[in-house]
């Protein structure tokens, strides 16, 4: 942090990072609203990744619920079906 506030780094955020951030621990939303407050870009979600993320649901790529932990979990089997 102190490399951000002294300029030396800027820091970038999504509009992702934002939503997933909600529901954590009070210390992470407090340095995260530190950063926020210390003119960080925040970046928009891509219409094409929107796009792409639809195109895996209706692939049965991935699943909605698979969104929701924020990670993305590859099983091996799936892995070739990424080739959109």
């Amino acid at each position: 942090m102190q490399n951000v506030r002294h300029g030396r780094l800027m820091p970038v955020a999504s509009e992702f990072a934002t939503t997933e951030l909600r529901n954590v621990q009070y210390c992470v939303q407090r340095a995260y609203g530190e950063l926020l407050a210390i003119d960080t870009d925040i970046t928009e979600i891509a219409k094409s990744a929107l796009e792409l993320a639809n195109t895996y649901q209706a692939r049965v790529i991935r699943t909605p619920k698979s969104y929701d932990d924020g990670w993305p979990v590859i099983h091996f089997n799936k892995i070739r079906l990424f080739s959109v």
